[in-house]
This record gives C-alpha cells, sequence and structure tokens, in this order.
C-alpha cells in the first residue's frame, strides 16, 4: 500500500456531493520515508474524494520544526504535492518573520515560493 503522504483528523465530517465538508481539522503531513514533516489546524475545510484536494478554512494553521504559517485559507493539490494560498500569510519562527500574499509551498515548507512579500525580518530562505 505505501507510505501515507497525509493523515487526516476531523471533528465532524459530512458527505456532499462530490466533497466531504469537515470541521476542526488537523491534518499532518509524511515525508516518503513516513516521518512527520509538518501538521495543518484549521476550522472547516472540504476534501474532493476523487482527487485527494483539500482546502482549508479559518484560522489556519501549519507548523513545522520551529516554524508557523498563519493564513486564512489554504489548499493541498494532491498531484502536484504542493500547498498553497491566494491569501496574506504570516510565516514565522525563531529566526525570522515573513508577511506577504500568496503563498506555495511543499508540505515540510522548505521550499517556498511567495507571490508578494510584505515584509522580512531577521533571516529567512526563499
Amino acid at each position: 500500500m505505501g507510505t501515507p503522504l497525509w493523515e487526516l483528523f476531523a471533528k465532524e465530517a459530512r458527505e456532499v456531493e462530490r466533497y466531504t465538508k469537515i470541521y476542526g481539522i488537523k491534518l499532518i503531513f509524511y515525508s516518503k520515508e513516513g516521518e512527520p514533516v509538518s501538521t495543518l489546524y484549521a476550522d472547516s475545510g472540504k476534501v474532493k474524494r476523487e482527487k485527494g484536494d483539500l482546502s482549508a478554512l479559518g484560522n489556519v494553521v501549519v507548523r513545522r520544526e520551529g516554524w508557523t504559517l498563519k493564513t486564512r485559507s489554504l489548499n493541498w493539490n494532491n498531484r502536484k504535492k504542493k500547498i498553497w494560498t491566494r491569501d496574506e500569510f504570516v510565516y514565522e519562527g525563531k529566526e525570522g518573520k515573513v508577511t506577504g500574499k500568496g503563498f506555495e509551498s511543499d508540505p515540510d515548507l522548505k521550499h517556498i515560493v511567495i507571490k508578494e512579500k510584505y515584509t522580512e525580518e531577521g533571516e529567512f530562505e526563499e
């Protein structure tokens, strides 16, 4: 069966047409080796059952080893294995802080593309 790329937990789920609406989201992303690399939390969202794509909405937070990404909404593209948002975001950790609008990354937040940077403080590598 292979190593899972992600594991989804939700306080509530409802099937609606081609989607599953989810509430109280916790999504753990895994490396190819099966190690957890980041965790996403959000108020609600939906999963496209056929594609495995996910949209998270409301108080979205992604955490990984000393770094935190906060935004209003975030999407997971299962085919491309990327998380992305068009919304404003704050990405911060002990080494720095970046704010902007539009963000794309792999789920371990190591290969980041920022569409529009507002501010940057400290040491931050894109």
